[in-house]
């Protein structure tokens, strides 16, 4: 885990320890009062310094900053211990509850089937899958991880759709990237530049020259919505993906 994520989640607890402690001085309501509020607290603080942690790590702060205070408060004889019990099992709920009016509304990973504060969902234009930022989405190829692995391919199959937008395949050369031959690999060139792809490379790289950035102009739309089309025939990724909140 990053040293920042660290800092900030101690003194998220610190500060959470201070408020439930300073109500303990106040009576058992009052204790249980903030503890609700410490719940809350603890799901909106970590969300807003975006530290994406996991539902149950979020649920375990929540309560242990809610009992760190409650157990200091008990060496003064302040609380009992029906308070000393009940106060992180309020917590607790207030920041379950929270998590799941939040989270719910945006469901989990497809993924790693899980619940992040914070994250941001990704539609992979290959498998469709919603998946989030942290482990499961490639930024660089945009596409999910899973089709990373197992190569899912997104362009026609169809050489008349590769003819229409590349011209011809090639009859001598090979494949400027994995070095494929043109009797064992359908090669075409890029319009722009000229350099010589073949057809899975023309594919991973989302139908873009990795030489020139020239983009084929018929994408299919669920990956045209990650990529910017100009009128030039040079292409880069655009700042507007497809993403969910």
């Amino acid at each position: 885990m990053p040293i920042h994520v660290v800092a900030i989640t101690i003194t998220c607890c610190f500060f959470l320890v201070l408020v439930q402690f300073a109500a303990t001085l106040l009576g058992g309501l009052a204790t249980l009062g903030v503890a609700v509020i410490v719940g809350i607290l603890a799901c909106v603080a970590l969300e807003f310094f975006q530290l994406k942690l996991r539902a149950g790590w979020i649920l375990v702060l929540a309560a242990g900053t809610s009992l760190t205070a409650v157990a200091l408060s008990t060496m003064n004889g302040a609380l009992n211990l029906p308070i000393l019990i009940s106060s992180p099992i309020v917590a607790f709920a207030s920041c379950g509850l929270l998590l799941l009016v939040t989270q719910g509304r945006h469901g989990r990973c497809a993924l790693c089937n899980q619940h992040r504060a914070g994250a941001i969902y990704f539609r992979c234009p290959r498998c469709h899958l919603r998946v989030c930022d942290q482990d499961c989405w490639d930024f660089e190829n945009i596409r999910c991880r899973l089709c990373q692995q197992n190569r899912v391919q997104i362009l026609s199959p169809d050489p008349r759709w590769w003819d229409e937008q590349l011209g011809p395949r090639l009859t001598q050369g090979r494949c400027q990237l994995c070095l494929a031959s043109c009797l064992d690999a359908d090669l075409r060139a890029c319009p722009h530049c000229g350099r010589s792809q073949c057809r899975s490379c023309w594919d991973a790289a989302n139908g873009r020259c990795t030489h020139c950035r020239y983009l084929i102009a018929a994408l299919p739309p669920e990956l045209r919505l990650y990529l910017e089309l100009p009128s030039t025939g040079s292409a880069g990724i655009s700042n507007k993906v497809n993403v969910d909140r």
